[in-house]
C-alpha cells in the first residue's frame, strides 16, 4: 500500500505563510477530532439500534471524517519536516499513527508505504484519538510560542471558546429549515445564529441532508451540540412532520406578496423557512407556508447572503418572544 502527498507551491511560500498554513491545517485537525467523537459515538449507539438507514448514514459520516484526519496527517509531516524545533512532536504522531509504515519526503513529494499489512490508520486514529489530539495541541501551542502567532485567528479558538459555555436553559417553540442549502458554510452558519436565538431545531431538506456534517460543523462553532438537528430528505415528509407537530410555516422569500418583516407578528410554535442560494425557497415550501415574509431593504443590489438573512429574521423574531424565557 502506497499513499503520495504532493504540493510544489508550499516551498514557495514566505515563512510566516508557511506557519499560517500549518496552523490552519492544525485548526482543521482540532476540530475534526474534537467534532467526529460525536459522529462516531451515535455511530456505535445506533448500531445497538439497529436502524439500517441511519447507520449507513453515519457510518458515511464516521469514515468522511477519518480519511480526512488521516489525509491532513499527511499533510502536517510534509509541511513541518523543515521546521527542526517541532521535530519530536511529528516523531510522536508518526509512532502513534503511521508505525510500521516507511515515509519517505523527496523534494515537494511525500510518500507513505508499507510492505505488509498493518492495521488500518483509521482504526489507529480512533484508537489513539485523545492522545493524538494532545499531542496536536502541544505542537500548536509550541509554534504559536516560538513563531510569535499569539494574534492568529481561528476557528479552533472560536470553537473551544463556544463549547465552553452552557449554552441556555430554555429554548423557544422555533426552528428554522434549510431548503437546498448547498453551502457548507452558509449551513454552519444558520446553525450558530439559530442557536444565539434560542431556537429549538435546525431541520435540513433536499441537498443539505448531503454535506458532510465536519464542513457545516467548522462554521457553526459548536453550536450544533445545543441544538436539535433533524433531517428530512423529501419536502414533502417535512412539511407533513411541520404540520403534525402544529408549526405555523413562514416562508424567507423575496416576492410581491411577501409581508415586511417589521410588519410581522410571530407567536406560537414557528417554522421558519429559508431557501438556496440561487434559486431560493422551493414551491412547495411556498404554496404551503401560512406566511411568506421579507426583509425590507433599500440598497443598489437588494440582495443578502442565505445565513445573513436569517440572522436578521431570527433577531427579530426572538425580540418578539424574548419575553417567554
Amino acid at each position: 500500500m502506497e499513499k503520495i502527498y504532493n504540493d510544489e507551491n508550499y516551498f514557495k511560500l514566505s515563512r510566516k505563510n508557511q506557519i499560517k498554513k500549518i496552523l490552519s491545517l492544525l485548526d482543521n485537525l482540532l476540530l475534526d477530532l474534537k467534532i467526529s467523537h460525536l459522529t462516531i459515538n451515535r455511530y456505535f449507539q445506533l448500531n445497538e439500534n439497529c436502524n439500517k438507514n441511519e447507520i449507513d448514514c453515519e457510518r458515511k459520516h464516521k469514515e468522511i471524517y477519518l480519511n480526512t484526519i488521516e489525509k491532513n496527517l499527511m499533510k502536517l509531516i510534509f509541511y513541518t519536516q523543515k521546521y527542526k524545533n517541532y521535530f519530536d512532536y511529528i516523531e510522536k504522531i508518526k509512532r502513534l499513527i503511521f508505525t510500521g509504515y516507511l515515509i519517505k519526503t523527496e523534494g515537494s513529494k511525500l510518500t507513505i508505504e508499507s510492505k505488509s499489512y498493518m492495521q488500518s490508520w483509521n482504526i489507529l486514529i480512533e484508537k489513539n484519538r485523545e492522545e493524538l489530539y494532545q499531542i496536536l495541541i502541544s505542537l500548536r501551542q509550541a509554534i504559536i510560542l516560538n513563531e510569535n502567532m499569539s494574534n492568529f485567528e481561528s476557528d479552533f479558538t472560536n470553537y473551544i471558546s463556544y463549547d465552553e459555555t452552557h449554552g441556555v436553559k430554555s429554548r423557544l417553540n422555533l426552528s428554522v429549515i434549510l431548503d437546498n442549502i448547498r453551502s457548507p458554510f452558509n449551513a454552519g452558519s444558520i446553525i450558530r445564529s439559530a442557536e444565539s436565538f434560542c431556537f429549538e431545531k435546525v431541520i435540513m431538506t433536499g441537498i443539505t441532508t448531503m454535506i458532510p456534517e465536519n464542513k457545516i460543523f467548522r462554521s457553526s462553532m459548536g453550536a450544533e451540540n445545543f441544538i436539535e438537528i433533524l433531517k428530512f430528505n423529501n419536502i414533502k415528509d417535512c412539511i407533513n412532520y411541520l404540520r403534525n407537530e402544529n408549526y405555523t410555516i413562514y416562508v424567507l422569500e423575496k416576492k410581491k406578496d411577501s409581508i415586511s418583516l417589521w410588519d410581522s407578528t410571530f407567536e406560537d410554535k414557528i417554522a421558519l423557512v429559508v431557501g438556496n442560494e440561487e434559486f431560493g425557497v422551493d414551491d412547495d415550501f411556498i404554496s404551503d407556508a401560512d406566511f411568506c415574509i421579507s426583509i425590507p431593504q433599500n440598497g443598489v443590489k437588494n440582495s443578502l447572503n442565505v445565513s445573513s438573512a436569517f440572522a436578521i429574521a431570527a433577531s427579530w423574531i426572538y425580540k418578539s418572544n424574548a419575553q417567554i424565557l
